[in-house]
């Protein structure tokens, strides 16, 4: 009798067993599921319940991994590939995912090793090629570059696509000539190859055939309508033509798809200030400066632009800085004395004649020393006093990427969030407490203690996480930050993922 109990309760144990089984494959179905609907929330805490049953199974992982790919947490989603790579090491998607997670981190070389392992599990997947490819190019391993692209026409011989990088890498190395062969090679397997349209475009804008330019760069838009790049780049054609209508539509055209364009915004200032629209241009010039204060051209552009709609005071803002930057720059200082007449400064604006005068006399006695400040005007900047310049933006290689989430919420600001209250505060909950506290006596370096011993006695703490990572993101600790708010996203504190985005774009 007691045998039969024995064979019963092992045939439950196996039922239960063998329910488990199916219940863990039905809740990874799930999840798959719900990143297919886009619902990566919901796919993240299907597979956290799968990692919670069975940790030792790599697929939860590398799916989790992927939800939050798609919601840019790309720290998070690579930590969980490579929990799943620990577990299986011969599958091409977990490097794959985790490569094109390092990409997006900017951190091409380990991206590189990761694509090599992949391609080791899969030779023929041509994306996975092609984003090496476009790794060693963003790396300036133009020659690994070539050699790769190479290997991949050996595979896809008629494959416009590799055609077309091995332009962009010829014309990395300043081989125009070259550049200009793979890219008539491109557009005899496809005469509607948006990339290869740009960059024969491109290549025709260098060489100052500008109306041939704007007629390919035309023929692109039809392929590419939603690439600001294609505008800008025509309307340097249409403004090298003389066509300043056109230029200006095409530059509003591309900011509109593009709003954060640095290029499109500054030469848009440049061609209104060229045709009146001083108000106009200083919001564009405005809006280059928020996004790097430290374009001495754009700040002295600027100061030319205030003097004329008679903000004086803006404009000597803007020179001074300029003349700190460039302490022999005597134009400058001729500048500044006129508006400081305007004024009525006249004291300040003899000081600065004076400055120039004496700087006249010492170099016509031979006293005049070069300027051994460490400041040096930036590779792509011509001398100040050539401020009338058009720019345009280098087009980077295109990846073959997985990404289709959304950024909901750029906003975000980095404000502490609050544990629930309980009658029954747990000793992480005091330690979460006292990390607030010293926060907010601006002592982030105790609270930053607080917070990871809150941890140390609860792993699953998520406040604690989400606030040690929004006091390392104060501090400029962004990798550290983005670590901590892809665990409370993961823990359930969901708005995590909005600074998780704001901050992956900021870095990148």
């Amino acid at each position: 009798m007691k045998r039969l109990g024995l064979i019963v309760l092992l045939i439950v144990t196996m039922a239960s067993a063998l329910r488990a089984q199916i219940n863990t494959d039905r809740v990874i179905q799930m999840g798959r599921t719900a990143i297919y609907y886009e619902d990566y929330v919901l796919a993240i805490q299907r597979f956290n319940l799968v990692i919670g049953m069975k940790n030792w199974l790599p697929e939860p992982y590398f799916y989790r991994g992927l939800a939050k790919f798609y919601l840019e947490d790309y720290k998070g989603a690579e930590m969980d590939c490579s929990q799943a790579i620990e577990r299986n090491a011969y599958k091409f998607d977990y490097y794959y995912l985790r490569a094109l997670c390092r990409c997006n981190q900017d951190r091409f070389d380990e991206a590189i090793t990761d694509y090599r392992s992949a391609i080791r599990q899969n030779r023929v997947d041509r994306n996975c090629w092609y984003n090496l490819a476009a790794s060693l190019l963003n790396t300036k391993r133009y020659d690994e570059a070539d050699a790769t692209l190479d290997t991949m026409l050996t595979l896809w011989p008629r494959d416009p696509q590799q055609m077309s990088m091995k332009a962009q890498v010829s014309l990395c190395k300043e081989d125009t000539v070259k550049a200009e062969e793979w890219t008539d090679k491109a557009l005899e397997q496809d005469e509607y190859n948006g990339v290869a349209l740009s960059l024969k475009a491109s290549i025709l804008l260098h060489r100052d055939s500008s109306a041939q330019a704007e007629q390919v760069f035309t023929k692109a838009l039809v392929q590419r309508p939603r690439e600001s790049n294609l505008y800008s780049g025509r309307a340097i054609a249409r403004y090298n033509q003389n066509n300043l209508r056109g230029a200006m539509a095409d530059y509003d055209q591309a900011i509109e798809l593009d709003s954060l364009s640095y290029a499109s915004h500054y030469n848009r200032g440049l061609l209104r200030a060229q045709v009146g629209e001083d108000n106009k241009a200083v919001e564009d010039f405005n809006f280059v400066l928020r996004l790097d204060p430290t374009d001495i051209i754009a700040l002295y552009n600027r100061s030319l632009l205030l003097d004329n709609t008679g903000d004086y005071q803006g404009a000597i803002r803007d020179l001074s800085a300029v003349i700190r930057e460039y302490p022999q720059f005597w134009a400058g200082y001729m500048q500044r004395a006129a508006i400081k007449r305007k004024i009525g400064d006249i004291a300040g604006a003899e000081r600065d004649e004076f400055k120039v005068l004496k700087a006249r006399m010492d170099a016509s006695q031979g006293k005049l020393k070069r300027d051994t400040t460490r400041h040096t005007v930036k590779k792509d900047q011509r001398q100040l006093e050539d401020h009338a310049r058009l720019i345009s933006e280098e087009e980077a290689p295109q990846y073959a990427d997985l990404a289709r989430g959304k950024v909901q919420n750029r906003h975000t600001e980095l404000t502490l969030v609050k544990r629930p209250r309980t009658d029954t505060p747990t000793e992480a909950d005091m330690l979460f407490d006292q990390g607030e506290h010293y926060y907010i006596l601006g002592d982030y370096v105790t609270a930053i203690d607080s917070y990871t011993e809150a941890i140390k006695m609860d792993d699953r703490h998520r406040e604690s996480y989400y606030n040690r990572g929004i006091i390392y993101l104060l501090q400029d600790r962004i990798e550290e930050g983005l670590a901590d708010l892809s665990k409370a996203g993961e823990l359930g504190l969901y708005q995590a993922y909005n600074l998780i985005k704001r901050y992956s774009q900021k870095k990148n």
